[in-house]
């Protein structure tokens, strides 16, 4: 019989399951070895980047964000925002919400739609990473494999799939995780991901 999932000693485990599937899968874009490698890379020069440009200002960066996500969505549809699309779109989602240490829900439902509406090939799930990457303390990514964990734990009685309209629920309910443990936000996405991989068929390869 499993532990209850959302205990500090599972999240752990979990963490520890994710950690070593990613360091197993190779760079998707990146002159790094690992997936793992390239996470911690774009955690560290993409957020500081996106804070002081206040968006997203490259395309090579969404190049690596929606390879992140899913290898495919870059060269099949992501690809055509162009630059100055890209940087403007990203500014005007950012700018929602920008200073706030607990964005309101309605913030976090436009601006993810704003993302959602004006960028090609970037949906709920995809927008979801783009925000965890500019703020990763304040937004987590929502995907299938990781509402299932929230799912199986009873947490969670919404949409199976990333949705606009309940994103600012699954954030708050992610937050209330890392109050209950010692997890960073980023940490815990990483272990509720890696155990719906074990509780549910989640498929997403994020």
């Amino acid at each position: 019989m499993h532990q209850n999932p959302l205990s500090e000693e599972e999240l752990r485990r979990g963490l520890e399951g994710y950690k070593s599937e990613t360091l197993d899968r190779d760079a998707l874009t990146l002159d790094v070895d690992t997936f793992w490698g390239e996470e911690q890379k774009m955690l560290r020069e993409f957020t500081e980047i996106f804070q002081q440009e206040g968006c997203i200002p490259e395309r090579k960066h969404l190049k690596c964000l929606t390879k992140w996500k899913w290898p495919g969505l870059w060269a099949n549809y992501a690809n055509e925002n162009t630059r100055n699309h890209l940087r403007t779109v990203t500014s005007e989602a950012f700018q929602m919400t920008a200073g706030d240490e607990r964005p309101k829900p309605e913030d976090v439902r436009n601006q993810l739609e704003h993302l959602d509406d004006e960028l090609t090939g970037v949906s709920a799930a995809t927008g979801t990473v783009l925000l965890t990457f500019w703020r990763p303390d304040i937004y987590t990514v929502m995907d299938v494999r990781a509402i299932s964990t929230l799912e199986f734990a009873g947490l969670w009685t919404g949409d199976s799939r990333a949705t606009i309209s309940e994103y600012p629920q699954y954030l708050e309910q992610c937050h209330s995780i890392v109050e209950d443990t010692k997890l960073s936000l980023r940490d815990t996405d990483r272990a509720i991901w890696y155990l719906g991989g074990e509780y549910s068929d989640g498929s997403s390869l994020h």
